[in-house]
């Protein structure tokens, strides 16, 4: 009920596609016991009565199928249809939510982590949006169909579908309850291994500079081996739950066709008299509704599947985070600041337009979680409120040409292009490569950190933002590179807002404020209480 609810609250996602699927079912579960009556007919027609079947009767069956061949094919094609789009929009939902929170948000899990959330949890919302419920209403609509005509023909034969129908959910709840749990616990290992795995992968050097290649092939095969046996785990559970289905639901046919026979020889006089083509159209139509509740066991993995994507896609969709408003930044006056993630704290703060902030703090006090809540990426009681850009210490470069890494999706000018890299001194860089501005700079660009940081602030001097945020943009930086670019950084921001994080020294006439940031409270300084300090 959760997930369903929760599914609900999901913009977007429109409910008729589903509502039809769930017709189709329905119609084609109607045509078939119209079908396999005039079948019965058409049998009873040449075994008992020895004569040919009326035309109308032929006529009829061959109608009724050829209708239930288009309401097939109809089901089929609004449920890859419908499958298509859901994924679609759920993806988009994660990539808003992606461009809205970016490395904020990329940062708290592991990149196997993130691929597992788009290759394999969205796509089992999406079965047990369209396989799962879709076949949960069918199991709940055709038994009331088939009960509905059965009860009038032999009320015998419906009471024993009455009380032998509910056996089949009722058995494969108790069963799939459990591989729901171990479908839990097998994804949460999965996850571990795949991070286990892709952290190994980054750290080769330092493992092969300390010999530990058996130490780490051992801890992974260990973590290997009891993935396997949850796996096998869930698989066992899910031949169980087939084995119980398949069970009940073959007793309770049995009953149905040793009533049917014996009542046909004269051996059961209990109910109303059947006849041939009556008790062959019982025992045709009954297994229909039985395979409609099988199927809805073979779909009932999917809804621990799902159950375990939502407890992981809770908390990303829908994005309640409020879009920020673009307008200009005119400064601000908060009290009661707080970042309720890490319980970081403010009793005040101003900053004026135009004002250099620096941002000081231990390692591991929040100073990065802070900018991130004045960008919005971060929940917080406040944010700016205004169009601002963010450079940290670890600059991303695309694998695309350097015009990507510049535009970012944006369509900027080639002149202006051409100014930012000269303001930034990588304009004869760029000359001197092979295609100039166009050059693809690879999975791995011949980029020393400096020029990473040139080119990221290129891209904020294209973005006219007014705000800057700084975390640490020197940080890997040896000490001459950092001298120079933090000279340059203060040079090209000239008239823009800044908050500037940073653990290397930078000259303290460059600042207005000083915002400490120290046992979950920011404390503020002018910058004549720090060198007075």
């Amino acid at each position: 009920m959760k997930l369903a609810r929760w599914f609900a609250t999901l913009p977007n996602i429109s409910p008729w596609p589903f509502w039809l699927s769930v017709g189709c079912k329905v119609a084609l579960f109607v045509l078939m016991l119209v079908a396999f009556w005039c079948f019965a007919q058409v049998i009873e027609a040449f075994l008992v009565n020895l004569q040919p079947p009326p035309k109308m009767m032929l006529i009829a069956l061959m109608g009724v199928l050829f209708s239930a061949f288009l309401v097939k094919g109809a089901f089929i094609y609004i449920q890859h249809y419908s499958k298509r789009v859901l994924e679609n929009t759920l993806q988009k939902q994660l990539l808003e939510r992606f461009q809205h929170e970016q490395h904020a948000l990329l940062r708290r899990r592991s990149s196997f982590y993130w691929q597992s959330l788009w290759l394999t949890h969205i796509p089992a919302l999406r079965d047990w949006r369209y396989d799962y419920q879709v076949q949960q209403w069918v199991a709940v609509l055709t038994p009331i169909v088939i009960v509905a005509v059965v009860l009038p023909v032999n009320y015998v034969v419906g009471l024993t579908l009455v009380l032998a129908m509910p056996l089949v959910p009722f058995f494969m709840y108790l069963v799939g309850w459990g591989a729901a749990n171990a479908q839990r616990k097998q994804f949460v290992a999965l996850s571990r291994l795949g991070g286990l795995f892709v952290d190994r992968l980054k750290k080769l050097p330092i493992i092969a500079s300390y010999n530990g290649f058996a130490q780490q092939y051992s801890l992974l095969l260990r973590a290997s081996e009891q993935f396997n046996r949850r796996t096998m785990k869930v698989v066992s559970l899910a031949f169980l739950s087939n084995t119980v289905l398949d069970f009940f639901s073959t007793i309770a046919m049995a009953l149905v066709a040793v009533f049917i026979g014996f009542r046909l020889l004269g051996e059961i006089t209990i109910g109303p008299d059947i006849e041939f083509a009556q008790g062959l159209w019982l025992l045709l139509s009954a297994p229909l509704v039985f395979n409609e509740l099988k199927l809805l066991g073979q779909f009932y993995h999917q809804k621990a599947h799902a159950e375990t994507a939502y407890s992981e896609l809770q908390a990303l969709l829908p994005m309640t985070s409020p879009p920020l408003d673009k307008s200009t930044f005119n400064g601000i006056r908060w009290d009661t600041f707080h970042i309720p993630v890490i319980d970081l704290k403010a009793n005040h703060l101003a900053l004026q337009v135009g004002e250099c902030i620096k941002v000081s703090g231990r390692s591991g006090a929040g100073k990065t979680i802070f900018l991130e809540a004045l960008l919005g990426h971060q929940s917080a009681s406040h944010q700016l409120g205004t169009d601002c850009v963010m450079l940290t210490q670890s600059p991303v470069i695309l694998p695309s040409s350097i015009r990507d890494n510049l535009c970012l999706g944006h369509d900027y000018d080639q002149t202006a292009m051409h100014n930012v890299l000269t303001q930034v001194g990588l304009m004869e860089w760029v000359n001197a490569l092979p295609e100039g501005i166009n050059t693809v700079m690879g999975q791995y660009p011949r980029l020393s950190g400096g020029q990473a940081q040139r080119l990221s602030l290129a891209r904020l001097l294209l973005h006219p933002a007014g705000v800057w945020l700084l975390d640490e943009p020197t940080a890997h930086l040896p000490q001459a590179q950092h001298e120079a670019i933090s000279t340059l950084i203060k040079q090209l921001s000239l008239g823009k807002t800044v908050l500037w994080s940073s653990h290397k020294d930078l000259p303290g006439e460059w600042f207005n404020q000083t915002w400490h940031i120290e046992s979950g409270a920011v404390m503020v300084h002018t910058q004549m209480e720090v060198e007075h300090g």
